[in-house]
Formats: C-alpha cells, structure tokens, sequence
C-alpha cells in the first residue's frame, strides 16, 4: 500500500527549478497531474517527470510563498521505492534535486549581480562553487 505526503520545501522559484531539472536532464510541467503508486493521481501546479512510475509533484502555498513536494512517500524514502528510478534520480529526500536547485538560485542570482559562477563536482558529489567579479 502506498500514502501520498505534502512536504513543506524552500523552494520559491519556478525559474531555478526549471533550470535544476533542465540539468538533471527532467521536464516541469505547469500544471498537470503527478503519477504515484497503483495509477494514482493528484493535479498539482507543476509537475516534475521522472523516469519510472513516479512524479514529483510541485503545490503552491501562499501563506509561505514556497512550494510543496507532492510524492508518493516511496519516491523520497522507504524500503519498497528505492529500486525505482525516480528515486534513484532525485536522491533520498530528493536530496539531488535540492541540491540543483540552490546550485541554481545562486547561478540566478550570480548572473543577476554581473558575476561569473564556476562549478566543481567534488568526488564526494558537493559542489564546490567559485564566483568572480567586480562586486565581491
């Protein structure tokens, strides 16, 4: 048996998302219903599809202005779901799309102020960034 859970995030923008999965290799869908276990639905306001028979689904919350991961629970975490390949792309607790994702906000903020990003994979899977720029 499978249960759907809301998870409380810090994700703010649909924009560094977008470019999270663009370099993850994963489309964001406005809109759209998310797959989860049994052919389980739920409409969500974006939609992260991943390979396998889960999505990640994405619900505004306006008294917090961030969003929520939508999932089947077997997505982020648990025993059943760590075969899928949706798992094994996000990460546990999608821990690998977080990741992306502050990589990018500070890209867009970088960009943003006129400074240069590197980014360095460490053998660890961090990252390592360097900025330069007239504004540090």
């Amino acid at each position: 048996m499978s249960h759907l859970t809301t998870i409380r995030t810090q994700i703010t923008s649909i924009d560094a998302l977008r470019l999270a999965c663009a370099a993850l290799g994963v489309p964001v869908t406005r809109g759209g219903c998310a797959r989860f276990y049994a052919g389980l639905s739920e409409p969500c306001d974006y939609v992260i599809t991943l390979p396998g028979r889960y999505d990640l689904g994405l619900t505004y919350q306006q008294a917090s202005g961030t969003f929520a991961f939508v999932a089947d629970v077997e997505l982020l975490s648990g025993s059943f779901g760590s075969r899928d390949p949706g798992r094994q792309f996000l990460g546990e607790h999608a821990g690998r799309l977080t990741q992306e994702y502050a990589y990018a906000v500070l890209q867009l903020e970088a960009r943003r102020k006129g400074l240069q990003i590197a980014r360095q994979t460490q053998p660890n899977g961090t990252i390592r960034v360097v900025l330069q720029g007239r504004n540090l």
